[in-house]
């Protein structure tokens, strides 16, 4: 009877090792999948913020090129009423000037 105990005992250590054994490589096993699972999440929330960021970026560079579409018309226009009030003023001067010499000069 001694000897069936003891070899019941030995058996009993036996599966408990193996129990053991087994929940070790079920526990690393699970460790593994949970890193990649967490990888995995990481690589999907590092892509999404990356394109978010290049959306965004995108966005801004749309709005500064109509700004500065806008702000070149605007330019051009003042430019351009410069010139034509430019033009005006040097003929009005011009035409002075000759008024003047010819007064002047008009009689000889």
């Amino acid at each position: 009877m001694t000897i069936e105990v003891l070899k019941e005992i030995r058996e009993t250590e036996i599966t408990a090792e193996n129990f053991r054994r087994q929940a070790l490589v079920n526990a690393k096993d699970i460790i593994k999948a949970a890193e990649e699972q967490a990888e995995n999440v990481l690589n999907t929330a590092a892509q999404e913020a990356q394109s978010i960021t290049f959306r965004i970026i995108k966005e801004k560079e749309e709005e500064a090129n109509k700004q500065a579409a806008l702000i070149l018309e605007r330019a051009k226009s003042e430019c351009e009423l410069i010139r034509t009030v430019s033009e005006d003023k040097t003929r009005n001067a011009v035409n002075l000037v000759i008024e003047r010499i010819v007064k002047a000069y008009g009689d000889s």
